[in-house]
């Protein structure tokens, strides 16, 4: 367990007979206690405790409770805590074109009010800090919001929420932001979330980037085993396109691609996959057994010290509408 991150679990013993909701997969277990910020804490049990954070040191043990728990699904606030820096420093960047698409098509100034949700580290973020007088950072991993605050001027207001109760003014927002990131999102809240913020004829803008380079993308999703994976790959529970749908209602909206090409040594292509929230860290068991896969991968695509990444950001950009 990273202390630098993580507080110090509950030292009550275990009891097998009063259980907990794991906030990851959802089943009742005698569970480790995480503390949040104030008085808030979540629960996981021994597997999805060593998926994290590794084996629990003899000290650790288990946090007793009277009742099942009813926590809401917690996942994105638990799982990218040991994953910060690595996203900090090794995720791809969004191609500058992208950026400069959003800027014309919502006719983004100095005015514009933006609000990145689900904004991690601040990748995308940092592209409008000079544009714009008005920008929110929505983050409401603790591990993510305080990478955020390190890299992010002090003329970004990060907030420490979720794109379900953003906390932000009703009808204040010209233009959403939202990059990696909608996935974890539930579609429901985030949507009425999302139209109680925006201005009317406001903007959403829904960034990713994919590898292109076809050979290189079925050798890394080899490396997506069990014997690697340290948790379930996030499914879908619908395609892009009715994702897309979802949101912007079935009203117009672009859907363009920014081709980009980047180099990675080994540090840089090795971080890039462990920022996966699925991938183990450094100091996991697995950890060794991906090292040397990943490493075989390098080997085959590079010229032995540097990989070319063929990639592209898509930018999906329209107006949020109330109606259908």
């Amino acid at each position: 367990m990273d202390t630098r991150t993580t507080k110090s679990p509950s030292q009550d013993k275990m009891s097998k007979h009063i259980l907990r909701r794991c906030s990851i997969c959802k089943k009742f277990h005698a569970s480790y206690r995480v503390p949040e910020s104030g008085s808030r804490v979540k629960y996981l049990c021994l597997d999805c405790w060593k998926s994290i954070y590794g084996t629990p040191t003899p000290a650790t043990k288990y946090e007793k409770s009277t009742k099942k728990d009813t926590l809401q699904d917690l996942e994105p606030t638990i799982i990218f805590s040991s994953k910060a820096e690595f996203y900090s420093r090794y995720r791809w960047d969004y191609d500058s074109g992208a950026i400069e698409a959003i800027v014309k098509i919502a006719s983004v100034g100095i005015d514009t009010v933006i609000a990145d949700i689900g904004a991690g580290t601040g990748i995308l973020t940092h592209h409008f800090i000079d544009k714009v007088k008005n920008l929110y950072a929505i983050e409401p991993n603790e591990e993510m919001y305080q990478e955020a605050k390190k890299h992010l001027s002090s003329s970004c207001s990060i907030i420490k929420a979720s794109a379900e109760a953003t906390t932000l003014r009703d009808k204040s927002i010209d233009l959403i932001l939202v990059a990696q990131a909608i996935h974890w999102f539930d579609p429901e809240t985030a949507r009425s979330e999302f139209l109680r913020i925006i201005k009317p004829g406001g903007w959403l803008a829904i960034l990713k980037n994919y590898g292109t380079n076809d050979a290189l993308n079925r050798a890394i999703e080899k490396l997506n085993t069990e014997q690697h994976r340290i948790l379930p790959l996030c499914q879908a529970q619908s395609s892009h396109k009715q994702m897309l749908d979802f949101y912007f209602r079935g009203h117009n909206y672009q859907n363009l691609s920014f081709p980009f090409t980047i180099q990675q040594e080994w540090k840089q292509f090795i971080g890039s996959l462990i920022s996966a929230s699925y991938m183990p860290n450094p100091n996991h068991p697995k950890f060794p057994s991906l090292e040397k896969a990943a490493k075989n991968v390098f080997n085959e695509f590079s010229n032995s010290k540097y990989l070319t990444v063929a990639g592209e950001t898509e930018l999906v950009i329209g107006r949020l509408f109330l109606q259908d």
